[in-house]
């Protein structure tokens, strides 16, 4: 597997756990983003596997779930 694919489908997995959290709780993407203080545009595109995300990023939203960002990385 390449580099970009691998990239793609970590973006991808990434999405879908963020997802899965915040349906879980039933929030709404503007409601994560402001928790995370983070666009909703963001938000959108982090479960969609658009975009890249940084470090940081993660652990603002794994803090606005109250979980530690393994957490949200390896459920």
């Amino acid at each position: 597997m390449s580099a970009l694919n691998k990239q793609r489908r970590l973006r991808g997995l990434l999405g879908r756990r963020v997802r899965e959290e915040r349906k879980k709780r039933k929030w709404s993407q503007e409601k994560l983003a402001e928790m995370a203080e983070i666009t909703q545009v963001y938000v959108s595109e982090i479960e969609a596997g658009k975009r890249a995300v940084s470090i940081d990023v993660i652990e603002s939203i794994a803090a606005a779930f109250k979980l530690d960002a393994t957490e949200l990385l390896t459920r």
